[in-house]
């Protein structure tokens, strides 16, 4: 019962990063030129990024200033979240293979003495 009274708190807060979200999905479909397979993975995917990141970021952002700040703070932080969060899973495939092979090789290197970037 005590989620439900806390959910009724934040009702508020929910119904605009959810609406906005949608409203910003729609708005980067709309005037994307990716071609339509792409263009809906990138639109969910930045969808599903601001509605988890939104709220934390308002209530850091909160906590920042020293008070609380005004729901409308909301639409502009779930836009953005929602318009570049469709480039991070794009990032993090291009960015996590190279820093996990640096980090084996860092290991390995330590653990054999032998490089394997080195193919002399």
């Amino acid at each position: 019962m005590q989620i439900l009274k806390n959910l009724e708190a934040h009702v508020e807060s929910i119904i605009i990063i959810v609406v906005f979200c949608i409203l910003s999905m729609l708005a980067y479909a709309a005037t994307s030129d990716e071609p339509p397979p792409k263009r809906k993975k990138s639109m969910f995917a930045g969808g599903v990024i601001a509605l988890i990141l939104s709220y934390p970021t308002w209530m850091a952002i909160g906590r920042f200033i020293g008070g609380d700040i005004d729901a409308f703070w909301l639409i502009p932080i779930t836009f953005t979240y929602t318009v570049t969060g469709q480039f991070i899973p794009e990032f993090l495939q291009n960015v996590v293979p190279k820093a996990a092979k640096k980090i084996f090789n860092i290991f390995f290197k330590r653990t054999t003495g032998e490089d394997m970037n080195n193919d002399n």
